[in-house]
């Protein structure tokens, strides 16, 4: 696994360098209205531990269009890859007693036996070969009364793994990252297909709960250390919605992490328009408050960075992600109403966002507040540098 350089947060890994973003179909966020597996590679050799029980005869390969042919396994072993209580004859789910009220990091199935019954819009991730719980396609949208909407999955959690019953009774299990870096990436498209392949009698998606707060939500209150450039102190939520403004707050990982300063710069060269929509801006990190101090000064930046170094005000929101080496904060943006509820959740801006992905996020937020999407792109999008531009530069060294 080639990787560019490591992040601040608890030891997680940057994207690879070639690594691209998976394909998006829209940017819609969300609006108003256990059993432990562990993947295990090396070598070539991919184990899948349920910690139900062993599932034998299983096969895991590497894409749902390769040539790997899957080894025939009994019916038997798909129920014990999928706890028997998510199962009914006709693979629908069946509703959970808890199914309202996961907690983050649960990990929970959906089985479809019809491409009609597919009604969930994945969007982030990255279809590189990056492995890392940031790379993980995130739930866009659910479609009211289907079987996600029924087993609880909310936009923000994470797809893990497919698993594809034939109907000659063989079982292909493909991981998500298999899925990202088939073709050209497009989880949706991916999975209708093995709907819709004629050889499949049902198609499982296993999820890991975010715990994202959704629109309608109180936004969980908070006190942290805080800079307005070199300016520190404590400020709350509370205390930004004092003036009678939405709040347009976004989680980010922080400095260590590839194109971090840039969503910075996209959101400095967005707040004097955000300011004009009603909203105000700030960003909550996993950073030290001195060296935000730093790079806000340095960079001009004139929202406040809030200091969240354990993650707990992340965690309240479910904007923060599963690492090898512990948890970090996710890129999410939420928009808080004068109310103090949450009013639009972003949970697809990406771990390393392009320049012109996150142009298009902040054209999103500007559309929701009722702006202008494409103005909004046109200014938080850096000009090219023109030929004069780089005369001034170099004269001025």
């Amino acid at each position: 696994l080639r990787v560019s350089g490591a992040s601040s947060c608890h030891g997680a890994m940057a994207r690879p360098g070639n690594a691209r973003p998976l394909s998006r179909s829209r940017r819609t966020p969300a609006v108003s209205g256990t059993s432990k597996r562990t993947l295990l590679a090396a070598g070539g050799l991919l184990s899948l531990t349920l910690g139900l029980s062993a599932a034998r005869g299983l096969t895991f390969v590497g894409a749902p269009g390769g040539t790997q042919q899957p080894r025939p396994a009994q019916r038997s072993d798909l129920r014990r890859l999928l706890p028997a209580v998510l199962l009914s004859g006709s693979g629908a789910l069946l509703r959970s007693d808890n199914a309202e009220a996961r907690t983050s990091g649960e990990k929970y199935a959906v089985t479809y036996s019809s491409p009609a019954d597919y009604d969930v819009n994945f969007g982030g991730g990255s279809n590189g070969g990056a492995m890392g719980g940031q790379y993980r396609p995130r739930v866009l949208s659910v479609s009211p009364g289907g079987a996600a909407s029924t087993a609880g999955t909310k936009p923000g959690d994470e797809l893990l793994w497919l698993a594809k019953e034939g109907n000659d009774n063989s079982i292909s299990v493909f991981s998500e990252q298999n899925l990202r870096t088939s073709g050209d990436g497009n989880v949706n498209r991916i999975i209708k297909e093995s709907l819709e392949s004629g050889n499949a009698r049902s198609v499982s998606l296993t999820f890991r709960a975010a715990g994202t707060v959704q629109p309608g939500n109180p936004a969980p209150e908070f006190r942290l250390p805080a800079c307005v450039g070199a300016q520190q102190g404590e400020l709350s939520l509370e205390d930004l919605r004092s003036g009678g403004a939405r709040v347009v707050l976004f989680f980010r990982p922080g400095f260590g992490v590839a194109n971090d300063q840039d969503e910075l710069k996209a959101f400095m060269r967005a707040t004097a328009r955000l300011r004009e929509l009603g909203a105000v801006v700030a960003s909550v990190s996993n950073d030290k408050l001195r060296l935000s101090a730093q790079k806000a000064t340095k960079l001009g930046l004139e929202f406040p960075l809030f200091e969240d170094v354990d993650g707990t005000v992340a965690q309240r929101y479910g904007a923060d992600v599963e690492l090898a080496g512990g948890r970090c904060a996710d890129r999410k943006t939420f928009i808080i109403g004068k109310d103090g509820k949450i009013e639009a959740s972003f949970v697809d801006v990406g771990w390393q966002p392009s320049e012109a992905e996150l142009a298009a996020h902040l054209g999103d937020v500007a559309a929701f507040l009722g702006g202008d999407r494409q103005s909004m792109m046109q200014l938080v999008k850096p000009s090219e540098a023109t030929v004069g531009d780089m005369i001034r530069v170099s004269q001025m060294r």
